[in-house]
């Protein structure tokens, strides 16, 4: 999925943080006037309950708008969950 989240600075460091636990690639950062503009890719299965998370984290002030971006393969281990 393609996500980009607008996050005001002094949360970038929390909102960062919890995307790369999500496995996101961050591909770039704008600064926008004590907002920064995040945009990352990462696996849906991992996205679950990352918009609540967000608010919670930068006390309701952050957004983010979450999207289909490609398909790729399963890593090895989800692979693997699946034949046993």
């Amino acid at each position: 999925m393609s996500i980009e989240v607008n996050v005001p600075d002094e949360n970038l460091g929390d909102i960062v943080s919890d995307l790369q636990q999500r496995r996101a690639i961050i591909t770039r950062t704008q600064a926008r006037g004590g907002i920064t503009v995040i945009d990352a890719e990462a696996p849906l299965a991992n996205l679950f309950g990352y918009s609540n998370a967000m608010r919670g984290l930068s006390q309701g002030r952050a957004t983010c708008t979450i999207e289909p971006a490609s398909y790729g393969p399963a890593p090895a281990e989800v692979l693997e969950s699946f034949l046993g």
